[in-house]
């Protein structure tokens, strides 16, 4: 088991890597997605160990925590993204991962959009209840998408660097507000 210990997001136990950790490669990789790019939450504490799932992706890259993170969080408005966010992953819109920026004052998160025809899904998102699913996945992407910003450094967790002139974009803007979208309505 390699060592992690540049993740503030792990335990001590998994940093050390005397703990159970787990490393967890989903069905619904990122190797399927559609990177949109990053948010940036500020957050008052840089060790987020408390909050450790013990799941392991790929370069310290965790699943997205949600409601976990309340209490380091800075801004208040952040705790309607993170329900938002949390929303539209518990329903497959979209896949988060998040780190701990290069300053160690922001939690970065990666935003991927998951294809409603996502192979080996069975068709399962392409079919969704209006009422319950679609109409509030609505709300939540237009509190979403509006804030995702497309910068090569902040994708890498380089917080602390801005890119020089217009930022890289992953996915014209134009492109995912249309990807989200069609994934309200097929």
């Amino acid at each position: 088991m390699a060592l992690r210990n540049s993740c503030t997001i792990c335990c001590p136990s998994c940093t050390s890597g005397s703990g159970q950790s787990l490393y967890n490669r989903s069905a619904i990789g990122p190797q399927n997605l559609l990177p949109a790019g990053t948010l940036s939450l500020p957050i008052s504490q840089t060790e987020l160990g408390s909050i450790c799932n013990h799941s392991h992706p790929v370069e310290n890259w965790h699943p997205f925590l949600g409601e976990a993170l309340f209490p380091y969080l800075t801004d208040h408005e952040d705790e309607t993204l993170c329900r938002h966010l949390s929303f539209l992953v518990g329903h497959k819109f979209l896949s988060v991962q998040c780190k701990i920026g290069d300053s160690g004052r922001v939690l970065v998160l990666r935003v991927y959009i998951i294809p409603y025809d996502l192979p080996g899904a069975q068709g399962k998102l392409r079919v969704r209840d209006e009422a319950s699913v679609l109409k509030p996945a609505r709300l939540c992407l237009s509190n979403v998408v509006p804030r995702v910003v497309q910068d090569e450094h902040l994708w890498d967790a380089h917080d602390s660097e801005t890119s020089p002139g217009s930022p890289r974009y992953f996915l014209n803007p134009d492109t995912v507000m249309m990807l989200c979208c069609c994934l309200l309505f097929v």
